[in-house]
């Protein structure tokens, strides 16, 4: 009993470590646009490597279109863009994200961004782990 016990446990803190992703993708509609998170409020104050100049190197292209991830929301949820743009995924919220679907990403993490430039036109659904929320882009 004991070790069945320590084995719940030491998955347990293991599924704590990071967002997994299951390969499962919420079809609910029901995305919600009240993000009022900031980027600003994720930071911590005495975190100094972000005011380093490294950090400004790093940064990507200009964007065409900026998605803001919440914790809780997608804004937008729904968006249209020429072939050839560049779409910015702003991680807003406080946990790592990662994009799933029709395109991939590696872990955002809060405050950090990902560009994904669309060359070929057509209809791209995108998920967010480990909010399980959708982005529907259309490129024209």
């Amino acid at each position: 009993m004991k070790i069945i016990i320590i084995g719940l446990l030491v998955i347990l803190v293991l599924l704590g470590c990071e967002p997994v992703d299951t390969g499962t993708h919420a079809d609910d509609d029901d995305h919600g646009m009240d993000d009022t998170a900031d980027a600003g409020d994720t930071a911590d104050a005495g975190d100094t490597a972000a005011d380093e100049p490294a950090a400004e190197a790093e940064a990507p292209a200009p964007s065409d279109a900026d998605v803001r991830l919440g914790d809780t929301s997608i804004d937008p949820t729904t968006l249209t863009v020429a072939a050839g743009a560049t779409v910015t995924f702003v991680n807003t919220g406080s946990k790592s994200m990662k994009l799933t679907g029709d395109i991939l990403s590696d872990f955002i993490k809060p405050a950090e961004r990902h560009g994904e430039t669309f060359e070929e036109a057509g209809e791209y659904r995108v998920i967010v782990i480990p909010t399980k929320r959708r982005i529907d882009i259309t490129v024209e």
